[in-house]
């Protein structure tokens, strides 16, 4: 019985977790959400699917018929989820690649910004090895202020320096296999708006709500440019201006990143052993006893 309760541990912690996401979220400051939220849903999500993998290992040694059908069962879910995180990752290549041929030719510097002729409004950031590209189009430069476009162009730039799209990539893979954790990417792609927000705020937070509004209504019809790029959602934009119609957010509480810093401890604990379950299952070490198995 106890291998079980190990086993369904990061399940359970997955679920109070993502019940409780929007007041925790609320804990930490936006700068250090998304970080801390991408990498505490991708170890869950790599936590629960190795549990199934243990599980199933555990069934299959089961003289019964009915457990080799729940181990096959476990197999082919496991499986599955696997494969939509492989089919993630490929997206992700290939917009890396999309990316890449959009800075060719341009200043590949951090944070080097390039005017596109075109009507269309829109303003993205391309990441990159060298730290990325930032482009702007003249149909939204030229309804702009000046304030406004370093507005949009610092809230850009916080993109590349703060690697967000690490983290808006690491919580979708995330929600790949563990599909209950999908409500953790809202909770991430809002955090990386909103810090990207705080940082074009040090140019003043009235003209930087301002500059949000109207790039997102501008915007709000463009058509997504290929490559690896940070998005929102359209309805996220209403709580972002909101917010920086408001005082700054505090300071980080160094207790909550110490509390998800043993999280993160013991989801890979829990890993580990369910690892190890699922190894001394499969694949047996020379000479282990099959009495050393937990279980």
């Amino acid at each position: 019985m106890s291998i079980w309760i190990l086993l369904g541990a990061p399940w359970v912690l997955a679920i109070a977790l993502t019940a409780v996401l929007p007041a925790l979220a609320d804990r930490f400051h936006p700068y250090w959400q998304a970080p801390v939220a991408a990498t505490l849903a991708l170890m869950m999500a790599i936590s629960t699917w190795i549990s199934m993998v243990a599980g199933a290992s555990i069934l299959l040694g089961h003289p019964g018929v009915m457990g080799r059908i729940e181990a096959l069962s476990l197999i082919g879910i496991c499986a599955g989820l696997l494969l939509l995180a492989l089919r993630h990752l490929l997206r992700v290549r290939m917009s890396v690649r999309a990316g890449r041929a959009i800075r060719c030719g341009a200043a590949d510097k951090d944070g080097a910004v390039v005017i596109v002729e075109d009507d269309r409004p829109d303003a993205f950031a391309v990441p990159g090895r060298a730290g990325g590209l930032i482009v702007l189009t003249t149909g939204l430069t030229a309804v702009m202020t000046a304030a406004e476009r370093r507005a949009v162009i610092d809230h850009e730039r916080a993109h590349l320096r703060q690697r967000h799209h690490f983290h808006v990539q690491a919580v979708e893979l995330a929600a790949c296999l563990n599909p209950l954790l999908r409500p953790w990417t809202r909770v991430v792609r809002l955090a990386v708006e909103r810090s990207a927000d705080e940082h074009a705020a040090r140019g003043g937070r009235g003209n930087a709500a301002r500059a949000i509004a109207r790039a997102a209504l501008l915007c709000a019809h463009a058509q997504p440019a290929p490559g690896c790029r940070i998005t929102g959602r359209p309805s996220d934009v209403r709580a972002r201006v909101l917010a920086l119609t408001h005082e700054a957010p505090p300071r980080q509480r160094w207790y909550m990143l110490a509390l998800a810093a043993v999280i993160a401890v013991l989801i890979s604990a829990q890993t580990y052993l369910a690892a190890d379950i699922a190894q001394d299952r499969f694949a047996p070490e020379r000479g282990e006893p099959l009495s050393t198995v937990i279980g």
